[in-house]
């Protein structure tokens, strides 16, 4: 995994080439602003630069990333969401797939 129980799943035939995937720790202080900065979202766990930037799959890739209980004491566990960072429109974008599995303490979700 990426991190602790973070993992990327490609499946076959999903990359558009030959590629090597990068998956970078990303400090969460270093963030891009978005709703963070309006405490409207926290930061939970580890955020991940992943490249190569701007790749685009044939099909669905799969996100689980792991979460810090100590700072989800007082989040339903349910309004846990993955986000991804939009360089086109420079906005954090929830992913609709999320779903958290409280036992393993992550999150998956499909892009």
């Amino acid at each position: 995994g990426a991190s602790g129980g973070s993992t990327i799943n490609v499946p076959p035939g999903a990359a558009p080439r030959d590629l090597t995937l990068t998956a970078s720790s990303y400090p969460s202080e270093a963030l891009p602003p978005g709703p963070q900065q309006l405490n409207l979202v926290s930061v939970v766990g580890p955020v991940f630069d992943l490249g190569p930037s701007g790749t685009t799959f044939k099909f669905e890739v799969t996100l689980t990333l792991d979460y810090d209980q100590t700072k989800v004491s007082n989040v339903p566990g349910m309004q846990l969401v993955a986000h991804t960072y939009s360089e086109l429109t420079g906005r954090w974008e929830p992913l609709p797939s999320s779903v958290v599995n409280t036992i393993y303490r992550t999150v998956t979700a499909k892009t």
